[in-house]
């Protein structure tokens, strides 16, 4: 394996370097960039700082296994087909994102440590896990990892609140907002493959708008649940599904909660599962539990 670390810049010079069958791990305090080629028979990793990633030349072939990990911008280019595609920022200004693979465009933009455009879209399975730090997220094209798991944290000590306002395809489903303001909203529609899990858990609020759905197949069971975290936030700290949401677990069980020092009511739109077990559908609220 080759380990490179600096407190400085990191700059592959011009030429190709060529890792075998070995990881390559990259630690920076400052930018990392390129002046030639860079293949990567293993795993890669990129670490940066307070710098940004510039690895775009269309010669890269970066592995099939990618981890990011910056408080800045990122741009960076792959001939290789990724599988696994692991990314975490920590961001306050105004960067942007981007990777292009083979069969995979992601891209997003940034004000001040939020991000205000987010889209992918890959050809294969492609297992995502994106944590943020800092600030909140917001969709604004598609994304599609096919059977891949799909996983966003945010760690924002006010508002790290996850917004889907566009169509979500994914083999399972993970979404966690953290802080006390944050809450986890679904206005489009997510479908998951056969037997995907789903988990949405937001410290604040969960809302499902009247076009927001989660069609789940096979045996995989849904979880939603409010007011994670006890402190009050600017919501109501409750789930609440428009009239016209859905959830359809296909056999999996539904499990819908709001509990706790500020919780709120539980408003429930079209729950479907063809679960005939005791906990098939269970709605746990501390207050009132509402028909949409």
């Amino acid at each position: 394996n080759l380990t490179t670390t600096s407190a400085g810049t990191v700059t592959f010079e011009a030429g190709t370097l060529n890792t075998g069958s070995a990881n390559l791990t990259v630690s920076s305090g400052g930018d990392i960039t390129q002046n030639g080629t860079v293949t990567v028979g293993g795993n890669a990793s990129f670490t940066s700082g307070t710098g940004s990633i510039t690895l775009n030349d269309t010669g890269n072939d970066l592995g099939a296994n990618l981890t990011v990990d910056t408080n800045n911008s990122f741009d960076m280019f792959t001939t290789s087909t990724l599988t696994d595609l692991t990314i975490t920022l920590d961001a306050t200004g105004n960067p942007t994102y981007a990777i292009t693979a083979t069969g995979l465009t992601f891209t997003a933009t940034t004000s001040l440590g939020n991000i205000s455009a987010f889209a992918m879209t890959s050809s294969s399975a492609l297992n995502f896990n994106l944590t943020m730090d800092a600030g909140s997220l917001a969709s604004s094209g598609a994304v599609d990892v096919g059977t891949g798991s799909f996983a966003i944290t945010t760690n924002d000590s006010t508002d790290g609140s996850i917004t889907f306002s566009t169509t979500l395809d994914a083999g399972s489903l993970t979404l966690d907002a953290n802080g006390t303001n944050t809450d986890i909203s679904i206005t489009a529609s997510a479908t998951i493959a056969s037997g995907g899990a789903v988990s949405l858990t937001a410290d604040d609020t969960v809302n499902f708008g009247a076009a927001g759905s989660i069609t789940a197949s096979g045996a995989g069971n849904v979880f939603l649940q409010s007011n994670a975290n006890s402190a009050d936030g600017d919501g109501s700290d409750q789930i609440i599904m428009a009239d016209g949401a859905s959830i359809d677990a296909g056999s999996g069980t539904i499990t819908l909660t709001s509990t706790g020092a500020n919780s709120g009511n539980i408003t429930v739109g079209e729950l479907t599962t063809t679960n005939s077990t005791s906990s098939a559908v269970i709605l746990t609220s501390d207050l009132a539990i509402v028909d949409a």
